[in-house]
């Protein structure tokens, strides 16, 4: 997977590469003890109000899964770097793309798909455990 921090990327980008992230968030989410399902991206794309709600009560409901508590906790950090990443590109919006609140963006969302990449791998243990 390709590290974000390396380059510069414009707002177009960054805004593709969140919606990127909420695919891979709700690919994670379905893969859990009790799968969650956030709202389906629409031909219209992603709807930023109804996404921030879902990801936010998925990032709270995933402490009462049945579920090894380091998994969780990965997954709830996840779900909150999803969240920090739109924040800042509203911010970006209101504020303006400049070069530091863009980087600040790219870091977050190349801390979530880091992140999401070892929650993946331990979802996929605690798979194998189960069968």
């Amino acid at each position: 997977m390709e590290d974000h921090h390396k380059r510069e990327y414009s707002f177009d980008e960054l805004s593709a590469m969140l919606v990127g992230g909420y695919m891979l968030i709700s690919k994670l989410l379905l893969r859990l003890p009790i799968p969650i399902a956030l709202p389906a991206i629409t031909e219209d794309g992603l709807d930023g109000v109804i996404a921030v709600a879902a990801v936010d009560k998925a990032r709270r409901d995933i402490s009462a899964l049945p579920m090894d508590a380091l998994t969780a906790a990965m997954m709830q950090q996840v779900l909150l770097e999803w969240l920090t990443a739109h924040d800042q590109g509203l911010v970006i919006i209101n504020l303006g793309e400049e070069p530091r609140r863009l980087a600040a963006m790219t870091a977050t969302l190349t801390r979530l798909t880091h992140l999401g990449d070892h929650a993946e791998i331990r979802l996929e243990l605690e798979e194998e455990d189960e069968e």
